[in-house]
């Protein structure tokens, strides 16, 4: 584990946190807003409500486009993807040996496809997305897929890019000199680095959905989803552990947290879906600052949200805590002992 923050560091990184937190609040809020006007006139499922969240958060980190043709063309790929997200969850539902081969191909995809060039980067994103929103969604198995799904994830993604290009011209201004580009890693050593990735994932992956629907039942997409997070980004054995462990102890506190608020909130209540919002706001400002502190606060908004669909937190505590457990550690064997390499360091996406 590294060691504490100084006292006199934490505050000047907050700030600026927030400070970066705020277009993609901004948008997270307005995608969710706009879903909820558009709810009073069609029926929208939970998963088009969990990828308006989703999306800001990722497609602020996507690289920056060049030109407005490589923004349309970002923007098209992030499209076929969370067109893909918002089906694949009721396929599984339906077809559970398909639907869960599907998943762990978009799994193994977005690790072996990171790092390559520019475009299929972008598209491993979109395949990380697809894996987080089945995994999320699934809450809800066997309730009716609103035929406009597609539609809207469509429209959701052109909303968030619109919303992330004005937002990036007006602070163009403030943005900071840019860094000193990272030494290049030879071809073959980035080669061994993405099959060790792969591999790890793939193995991790499926023994978490394997081992959680048969330990877990219905509620094994906590396993995979902590699986997955886990070797998102990292590849040697410390970085494999110490983001394993921070995510253990974030989704354990966040998971007895959410179990915790779930008394005064009812399921389907208005106060639930405000308190879940507030969660995820102060979550993101905390990401640059304690990723443990990120884990928590956005486990913390999952478990409301399963409250909001009418799931006891308080009776699901000890299996969401065991499935947790469960998936990091699965992680954190395949980093240890599967083909373990030194990474190219770049931003984690988990």
């Amino acid at each position: 584990m590294p060691p504490p923050m100084p006292l006199s560091q934490i505050l000047p990184r907050l700030r600026h946190a927030a400070h970066k937190a705020i277009p993609v609040v901004g948008t997270m809020l307005l995608a969710v807003g706009a879903l909820a006007l558009l709810s009073k006139a069609m029926v929208v499922d939970l998963g088009s409500f969990v990828l308006a969240a989703l999306l800001p958060l990722v497609v602020a980190r996507l690289p920056h486009a060049r030109s407005a043709a490589e923004q349309v063309r970002d923007c098209g790929v992030v499209m076929a993807t969370a067109v893909v997200a918002v089906e694949l969850p009721p396929f599984i539902a339906g077809q559970p040996l398909p639907g869960s081969a599907a998943l762990v191909a978009c799994a193994v995809g977005s690790k072996w496809l990171r790092g390559r060039n520019r475009t299929l980067g972008i598209t491993a994103a979109g395949a990380g997305l697809a894996v987080r929103l089945a995994l999320i969604s699934l809450v809800a198995p066997g309730r009716d897929h609103a035929a406009s799904g597609a539609l809207v994830a469509i429209g959701l993604v052109a909303l968030v890019f619109l919303c992330q290009a004005g937002s990036r011209r007006l602070r163009k201004l403030d943005a900071p000199p840019r860094a000193a580009a990272a030494p290049s890693v030879p071809r073959a050593t980035r080669t061994v680095q993405r099959r060790s990735g792969t591999l790890q994932m793939l193995l991790a992956f499926s023994a978490s959905c394997l081992l959680g629907r048969w330990l877990f039942g219905m509620h094994w997409n906590w396993a995979a989803l902590s699986a997955f997070l886990v070797l998102t980004g990292p590849l040697n054995r410390a970085e494999v552990l110490n983001k394993g462990l921070q995510r253990l102890v974030g989704a354990a506190a966040g998971t007895v947290a959410a179990a915790a608020l779930a008394g005064p909130f009812g399921a389907g209540s208005r106060p639930t879906l405000l308190a879940l919002l507030a969660v995820v706001v102060v979550s993101i400002a905390l990401r640059g600052v304690a990723y443990a502190g990120w884990v928590a606060g956005i486990t913390a908004a999952l478990s409301l949200l399963y409250s909001y669909e009418g799931q006891d937190a308080g009776a699901l505590l000890g299996i969401r805590l065991m499935a947790l457990a469960t998936g990091a550690l699965l992680a954190i064997g395949a980093g240890w002992f599967v083909w373990p390499v030194r990474p190219v360091r770049e931003p984690d996406a988990g």
